[in-house]
């Protein structure tokens, strides 16, 4: 009689063996979405690129899908007449010049472009599908900022600086009126 554990791991030596032989000869392919490259953040006015990374093995791709919220915005489908294809969902509109297949880039993203981004592909014949999604938040520009600027370290040392010589040098300010002029003691 076999124990568990050598039954167990003659089966897992068997299946190492005859697997990648059986997917062979019947076809059998297992597809990965290899990563999903959407920001965590992005800033409202920007353009922002979503990649979609796949390893198909042996087979061909059928279509890859973006999602966004759920809604379908971008279709790409290489064997297709039009091989792309864009929806208009709210939130999302695509750079078709800077787009191609698992790479698509968004232009002027606003307030409501956070959300799920979802790809989806599907292969040809068994139509396999594997999806994987990622949120991303998109925040307000209000502009440049000294504090983003090259100057904020000025400022910042400027601002310091007046705070040193306000705490350790009361007296200075002493000598100065409430309308700024000199007291002159005779």
């Amino acid at each position: 009689m076999y124990s568990l554990q050598k039954f167990s791991f003659l089966t897992f030596a068997c299946l190492l063996i005859i697997v990648p032989m059986l997917s062979d000869y019947y076809g059998i392919v297992c597809i990965k979405l290899v990563n999903l490259f959407v920001p965590d953040r992005a800033t409202r006015g920007s353009d922002v690129e979503l990649k979609c990374i796949y390893d198909l093995e042996k087979d061909s791709l059928y279509v890859l899908k973006w999602h966004f919220n759920g809604r379908e915005f971008y279709r790409y489908a290489p064997k297709s007449e039009a091989k792309t294809q864009t929806f208009n969902v709210t939130g999302t509109k695509v750079n078709k010049d800077k787009s191609n297949q698992g790479i698509v880039v968004l232009s002027n993203v606003s307030l409501n472009s956070t959300g799920r981004y979802k790809c989806e592909i599907s292969v040809e014949g068994t139509f396999q599908t594997v999806i994987k999604e990622k949120y991303m938040k998109v925040s307000a520009n209000f502009g440049k900022s000294l504090w983003n600027s090259s100057l904020s370290s000025y400022w910042l040392h400027a601002a310091s600086l007046v705070l040193i010589i306000l705490h350790n040098f009361p007296a200075f300010f002493s000598m100065y009126n409430k309308d700024c002029t000199l007291l002159i003691s005779k």
